[in-house]
């Protein structure tokens, strides 16, 4: 039964015309199903087709490699194969079962997203290496130096919303 399922996957993603999906395993233990889709560059884009809520999504896994192994459950540099597909399929199924109750699938992404986004923000608010901290020492240089154009960098330097606090001369 499997092999005839393997077999099936196999021909069917070979039939496959651009831009048209073809479901390679519906109803998945967890839910959802496997679908893939040849884009316009010729690869086969694998994807897992769930709904919550009366609606249908379509979460990208990667690209199909027709020459993994098929019983690898961990896709290879090039893709997923069937099984590494399955198991993708498994994983995203359970995200999105556990967080159901709050938004499922997408809402967990867009938490994580926001995650990330705020660990960069702090990343780089921590970082000496920001052009507000250069252009504080630099501005004291130009100072220092009396060249003219001092008001005119300290304009555009708060035009760009950095806070570029007036020194004097002295320091």
């Amino acid at each position: 039964m499997a092999a005839a399922q393997t077999s099936g996957a196999a021909a069917a993603i070979k039939s496959l015309e651009g831009g048209t999906f073809v479901t390679l395993h519906s109803r998945l233990d967890r839910g959802g199903a496997l679908q893939a889709r040849k884009l316009s560059s010729g690869a086969v884009q694998l994807y897992w087709r769930y709904s919550l809520a009366g609606k249908t999504s379509r979460e990208p896994i990667w690209v199909y490699d027709p020459s993994a192994p098929p019983k690898k459950l961990q896709p290879t540099a090039r893709g997923y194969g069937k099984a590494a597909a399955l198991e993708k399929c498994r994983v995203l199924a359970e995200v999105h079962a556990a967080r159901a109750h709050s938004g499922g699938l997408r809402k967990a992404k867009v938490e994580e997203r926001k995650t990330f986004l705020a660990q960069k923000t702090a990343e780089v608010e921590k970082s000496t290496r920001t052009l507000s901290k250069l252009m504080d020492p630099y501005v004291a240089h130009l100072k220092t130096q009396s060249q003219h154009s001092v008001a005119a960098l300290m304009r555009r330097a708060a035009a760009l919303g950095f806070n570029v606090t007036p020194m004097s001369a002295a320091s």
